[in-house]
């Protein structure tokens, strides 16, 4: 007889072992305040280097930096382009074929730039070039280009004997011609090393200059140790005119102080009608530098209070939005009030601290309203590199300056500006870069303040320059 052996059959499941990508989810699942902190972080993260590259550049940002903040960029490509125009303005010379022009006839700006030998580099030769590389014909014809070797002997400029400074400038200014006791105040001076008794003069008599040798209704006065971007003229013109357009005042219609301000407390009538400014805006910058627009201590009493609402807002609509779910969906674990105290007591506030983290120019940037990004900036503005004024209001400026209230142009003018009420103008981004890392008074204290007068935003621009304003 024969017998039958059973044999079980091996058990074949259906259904393999979840993923680990699956436990780890269903892991979470049951952990909703990990999972909020997890997904918290990497938002957190990617905020965080969404932003670096714009933070790392600003300088009210803790994650500046000190390495690669001054980066030049942009800086780089216009020094070149600035070289290849003087050194074709020297071929020209040298080839006997330097074409020459008469000035402009009718300018719209007259363009004013001194320069001092420095101790080692001499920044002028690439101000000069950037400032004229890039114009049209037209435009070129539309500036009246005053230069100015800021020396009793212009010989000791180590530029003095390049050929570019007689063929480009249409007007060499220089001391000849002025009174005895003037020459003899600018050398002494000069020997005394009077950096700022000397650069308030220069700065007036360039002016000046441009006020009596030529008509042009904008005057702009930039130092020598900057660089201009390619359709910096357009920007600045357009600019120019438009805040001419928002201001009613000229020689037949004087601005008054207001009452708000230092002389209109004093005594507005008492002021010759010939000493009043003939507009409400003092001066338009071409240069301002981010390092002075961060979260000032002055105005934490607004960050403060805004703050506190954005916090009380978000804690607020996470509540109400609960409240308004259904019953079955208010009792899920991530919507529990352990789930929204980690939320409002820890996620909101460090948002909020990463949001001033992060710099004030990187998430509340300038805006740039047409044309030319002009707006207003009557507080934070540095320095003077690049100035414009209105023509009409030269009288008034040089009367300021000769009161000599304060020892540099750029705080005589903020003097001026508050103690008369006056508007201050710019334009973003800054159409002008200072490259001068090495001061012309010849100190380690003053170059390396120098090398932080830097504006930031100039850095960005695209390699072919600013646009069609």
């Amino acid at each position: 007889m024969t017998s039958v052996t059973n044999v079980m059959k091996p058990t074949i499941y259906l259904t393999r072992p979840l993923p680990r990508l699956h436990l780890l989810a269903n892991y979470l699942l049951s952990q909703p305040r990990l999972a909020l902190t997890l997904a918290f972080s990497i938002v957190y993260l990617l905020t965080l280097a969404w932003h670096y590259p714009l933070s790392s550049h600003d300088p009210s940002s803790i994650f500046f930096s000190n390495a690669h903040g001054y980066d030049k960029r942009y800086s780089l490509v216009r020094e070149a382009q600035s070289l290849s125009f003087i050194n074709a303005t020297h071929y020209l010379a040298d080839s006997s074929s330097s074409p020459t022009t008469p000035p402009p006839a009718s300018p719209s700006i007259c363009l004013g730039i001194a320069t001092v030998a420095r101790p080692t580099t001499q920044y002028v030769t690439l101000t000069v070039g950037s400032v004229l590389e890039g114009l049209t014909t037209e435009e070129r014809a539309d500036i009246h280009f005053i230069f100015f070797i800021a020396h009793t002997d212009p010989s000791v400029h180590p530029v003095y004997q390049e050929p570019w400074t007689r063929l480009l400038p249409d007007t060499y200014l220089s001391y000849l011609g002025l009174p005895v006791s003037q020459l003899s105040n600018l050398r002494k001076w000069e020997e005394e090393h009077d950096y700022r008794s000397k650069g308030l003069f220069d700065y007036s008599y360039l002016l000046d200059s441009c006020y009596t040798k030529t008509s042009a209704p904008y005057i702009a006065i930039l130092e020598g140790d900057v660089l201009a971007v390619r359709g910096w003229y357009a920007r600045a013109l357009a600019a120019a005119e438009h805040i001419d357009s928002l201001d009613p005042h000229d020689e037949d219609d004087p601005y008054l102080p207001p009452p708000s301000s230092d002389v209109g407390r004093a005594n507005p009538d008492s002021i010759p009608t010939q000493d009043l400014p003939k507009a409400s805006w003092l001066y338009l910058r071409l240069f301002h530098t981010e390092t002075y627009l961060g979260w000032n201590k002055e105005s934490w009493p607004t960050y403060l209070p805004l703050s506190a609402l954005t916090f009380l807002l978000t804690s607020s609509t996470l509540l109400l939005l609960r409240a308004m779910l259904p019953t079955s969906a208010r009792r899920s674990p991530f919507l529990s009030n352990p789930s929204l105290l980690l939320i409002t007591l820890i996620f909101i506030p460090l948002s909020i601290l990463l949001f001033f983290l992060l710099g004030r120019p990187t998430v509340l940037p300038l805006p740039r309203p047409p044309p030319a990004g002009v707006q207003r900036m009557d507080n934070y503005g540095c320095c003077s590199q690049a100035l414009v004024f209105a023509r009409r209001q030269v009288p008034f400026v040089r009367q300021r300056i000769a009161e000599r209230r304060v020892d540099y142009v750029d705080m005589l003018m903020e003097v001026a500006a508050g103690a008369w009420g006056m508007q201050r103008w710019t334009v973003e981004p800054s159409l002008v870069q200072h490259v001068g890392g090495m001061s012309s008074k010849g100190d380690a204290v003053a170059d390396e303040r120098a090398g932080r007068i830097w504006a930031f935003g100039f850095e960005r621009w695209p390699e072919g320059g600013a646009p069609e304003p």
